[in-house]
């Protein structure tokens, strides 16, 4: 719960909640296997209805089940508002190079609040993107208040941990992915932009933004319209903002091609 590195060398994390323990339920590992590896659930919570339902799930999926005292589960939990249930995950990232197919990516670099890098997580995965890579030195993205912004999509995001994020931006490059860059007050607006390409959309650190090393590694950049007087916005807020319009958008070009389609059907017929 407390230590980077003792995650790091188990390569396990842990996951608070019913709601997001029943999604690591629902995934798998490269082996075919669940996510979630243990549960710990103190006496009190296991027999609320909904914490009985993902106990159940998780014995049929094998997993271990541990029953504590409220104050033991307190003790070891991080979380002030526990809700009587944790348990551990296997680290879910992937290599970089199974992003290759994506349309869209989302790129962090430098994005050091653990709870923004949660939810950056959700809205990308809520907006049907296709992963996310975290680079620059971000956030981890296994502690405990990300994996609780994230409500379960650290399982489902297409995520990537990668160190260098020169590296990262030439490998979408090289990929064909155009590579846009953020910027509170420069770039296309967001609304005019053309994501009809694939793209790697390119966020920055909280207060300084991206750096000129990553600027003059992007291909154009894109702003999110604000009030006059008002200069930016939480950078999840922006990647939420972003990744719904470039869904919208998307949407909106498929819709226009399916009826042109189906239009010249008619034509013909």
């Amino acid at each position: 719960m407390r230590s980077k590195s003792a995650r790091a060398h188990e390569r396990v994390f842990v996951v608070d909640g019913p709601r997001a323990i029943s999604v690591a339920l629902e995934s798998e590992d490269e082996k075919g296997q669940s996510c979630l590896h243990e549960v710990y659930v103190s006496t009190e919570a296991s027999r609320a209805a909904t914490i009985a339902r993902t106990l159940e799930m998780a014995g049929t999926a094998g997993c271990r089940v541990f029953q504590l005292t409220a104050d033991a589960l307190e003790y070891v939990g991080a979380s002030a508002t526990s809700q009587g249930i944790i348990g551990t995950a296997g680290f879910v990232d992937a290599p970089l190079a199974l992003l290759r197919d994506a349309e869209r990516v989302l790129v962090c670099v430098g994005v050091r609040d653990p709870g923004n890098l949660g939810t950056i997580l959700r809205s990308a995965v809520a907006a049907g993107w296709g992963g996310v890579i975290c680079c620059g030195g971000c956030a981890d993205v296994y502690n405990p208040k990300a994996v609780r912004a994230s409500a379960g999509a650290i399982f489902r995001a297409g995520l990537a941990v990668e160190q260098e994020a020169g590296s990262v931006l030439r490998e979408c490059r090289s990929w064909g992915m155009r590579r846009i860059g953020t910027d509170p007050s420069k770039g296309f607006d967001c609304a005019t932009m053309d994501w009809t390409v694939p793209f790697a959309l390119v966020l920055g650190n909280e207060s300084a933004g991206l750096s000129k090393e990553i600027f003059d590694l992007v291909d154009v950049t894109v702003t999110v319209p604000m009030a006059q007087g008002f200069e930016s916005l939480n950078v999840s807020m922006a990647a939420t903002v972003l990744c719904f319009e470039a869904t919208r958008s998307l949407r909106g070009t498929r819709i226009s091609c399916d009826a042109s389609h189906r239009e010249s059907q008619d034509a013909m017929s």
